[in-house]
């Protein structure tokens, strides 16, 4: 037999076993249903609750923080750049605010 005459045989062979390996349904392709496994759920709840309150207790803090800072640059007369973060402080409370509307409107 010529090379060619081999190669074409096992490109043949090839495609053949694969056609016929792909299509058995043990490798067909699972189809899991979307959910979370039992159990999961309510840890998942507790997390998320706990995280929203570490993030709320720090958008706390920050605004006292900023306003304490914005009091002792205001005493030094420098309070511009004070009130700025302050403002940035104000957004990021309002976005951790709506975050779970926000979440809610996007699933």
């Amino acid at each position: 037999m010529s090379r060619l005459t081999r190669y074409l045989a096992a490109v043949a062979a090839t495609t053949v076993a694969l056609v016929v390996t792909m299509t058995t349904a043990a490798y067909a392709a699972p189809d899991p249903s979307p959910g979370l496994p039992k159990g999961v759920e309510a840890k998942l709840n507790t997390l998320l609750g706990m995280g929203m309150s570490f993030v709320i207790f720090a958008c706390v803090a920050g605004v006292l923080i900023c306003a304490g800072k914005m009091a002792m640059a205001i005493r030094h007369g420098e309070g511009g750049e004070a009130a700025g973060k302050l403002v940035a402080v104000g957004v990021a409370c309002i976005l951790v605010g709506s975050g779970a509307g926000i979440v809610n409107y996007l699933v």
